[in-house]
């Protein structure tokens, strides 16, 4: 075998083991969570349901060479509830902002409540469930249930995107996001990161590498409109994933040579 074929042996490898960890710890820890999550209070269950985060996370590292670091963690300081507003690219930021943001509730679609155990486990977080295919039902939802959960001290996660996008691919945002915080007044927390370019949507192998995940200030919502608001929070992920991203600082660069 030449050295390239050698790397993605090797890549497949570390890939395998981290998923064969990955779905030890499901198996071992859901139930457990269903019997215990139960009898705890929302935060002592998210602190408990997100052990697996943090393993799954931790044991990324190991087998496949993944790490992270986390700028702008100050502006957690500043928030006592929010609208978390995400890139979306892999699966890596659904677990690991679970960690940042506590007590948190997230956004998501219906099916993945329906996953034995994993689904059953989510579900006791309290999620808002949606049905994509109902999108008045599904805004209806996201209202009704946000509200609620911020009056509670949750914040809220969404991923405005919808669907997990690569890195250097645009996609459009949905309004949820930003008619909850129109809607209740509570402020819109930016979040940036390059977490495809190890993660890879829709890819089984993981790729060694650094991911950066970056924090924005908190972006008041009372005194913008609904379109406004928007176009803040798109032009703050689009700067930060140009400084963040080689992918994107490539692709913007790219862009950016004038054409003769």
């Amino acid at each position: 075998m030449n050295h390239h074929t050698d790397h993605v042996v090797i890549l497949l490898i570390r890939s395998c083991c981290f998923y064969i960890g990955y779905f030890l710890a499901t198996v071992i820890h859901a139930p457990i969570c269903l019997l215990v999550a139960p009898f705890l209070s929302f935060v002592e269950r998210h602190n408990f349901i997100n052990l697996w985060s943090r393993f799954i996370i931790w044991w990324l590292k190991v087998t496949c060479g993944v790490s992270y670091n986390v700028k702008g963690r100050e502006n957690l300081k500043k928030i006592n509830g929010a609208i978390i507003v995400s890139k979306h690219q892999s699966q890596w930021e659904t677990f690991f902002l679970q960690l940042l943001f506590n007590p948190q509730v997230t956004v998501l679609k219906r099916e993945l409540i329906w996953l034995p155990l994993f689904g059953w486990a989510l579900s006791l977080l309290r999620p808002i469930v949606i049905n994509r295919a109902d999108k008045r039902g599904a805004m209806k939802q996201i209202i009704v249930q946000g509200r609620k959960r911020l009056a509670e001290g949750c914040s809220i996660l969404i991923f405005p995107e919808g669907t997990r996008i690569g890195p250097g691919e645009d996609s459009g945002f949905s309004k949820g996001a930003f008619i909850l915080a129109k809607e209740t007044g509570y402020p819109i927390i930016p979040v940036a990161h390059n977490s495809g370019e190890c993660w890879r949507p829709h890819h089984f192998i993981k790729l060694p590498g650094h991911i950066t995940l970056e924090i924005g200030d908190p972006i008041p919502t009372t005194d913008e409109t609904l379109e406004s608001l928007m176009t803040k929070t798109r032009d703050w992920m689009q700067s930060r994933m140009h400084r963040i991203s080689r992918i994107e600082a490539c692709r913007h660069a790219t862009i950016s040579i004038p054409s003769h």
